[in-house]
């Protein structure tokens, strides 16, 4: 299916592995976004209207599935930079910033 959408229109996919299924598509650009873990808990908490202490656990719940489902079903880190482009950190960068960054990128991927 994501191969099929990628061929279709111009998308976003957030997740969903990807940085794997469509590493060999050329037009993709690859993005890693981060942040410390304290602003993740932040932005969770506010999101979500949670106390920190359940934000904290959603965050590290979240990112032990999404580290494990990279690794069980492509054995591969979602660590590992050589998955992305560009890794993006928006604990510096507003996500505006961040955008902007994403959107130059676009225009210079070699079609």
């Amino acid at each position: 299916v994501i191969h099929e959408l990628v061929q279709a229109e111009n998308i976003v996919i957030v997740g969903r592995a990807g940085q794997m299924i469509l590493r060999e598509e050329k037009g993709v650009l690859h993005v890693r976004v981060v942040a410390p873990l304290v602003v993740r808990i932040e932005r969770t908490a506010s999101d979500m209207k949670l106390e920190p202490a359940a934000a904290r656990k959603l965050v590290e719940q979240s990112d032990r599935a999404r580290a494990q489902y990279l690794k069980r079903y492509y054995h591969a880190s979602i660590d590992d930079p050589g998955l992305y482009d560009i890794v993006i950190n928006t604990g510096r960068l507003a996500i505006k910033q961040a955008a902007g960054i994403v959107c130059a990128a676009l225009e210079m991927l070699p079609e």
